[in-house]
């Protein structure tokens, strides 16, 4: 699946995921034959081009300031308490 292959119904037109972010963020698709990100929320799904996304993460310097352990520590459940969770 690429961004001109991809269409999707856009206020009663049919239009391709290139064609939609070329009209809608003037934004040009570079790479025709680029996968795409499958992006679940709730019960739809979004495909976005892989050139318009970004890596994201936490800095260094955030990582490795005071308090992080604890708020990692706090933000990790280990599988088991999970699965507790769950059910």
């Amino acid at each position: 699946m690429n961004p001109i292959q991809k269409t999707f119904e856009n206020q009663g037109c049919v239009i391709s995921v290139a064609d939609y972010f070329l009209k809608t963020y003037n934004k040009r698709i570079t790479m025709a034959k680029q996968p795409m990100f499958l992006v679940k929320v709730a019960e739809r799904e979004f495909y976005l081009p892989t050139e318009f996304c970004l890596l994201d993460g936490v800095p260094d310097s955030v990582r490795k300031g005071p308090g992080m352990r604890d708020a990692l520590a706090k933000t990790r459940i280990d599988p088991a308490e999970k699965i507790r969770r769950i059910q």
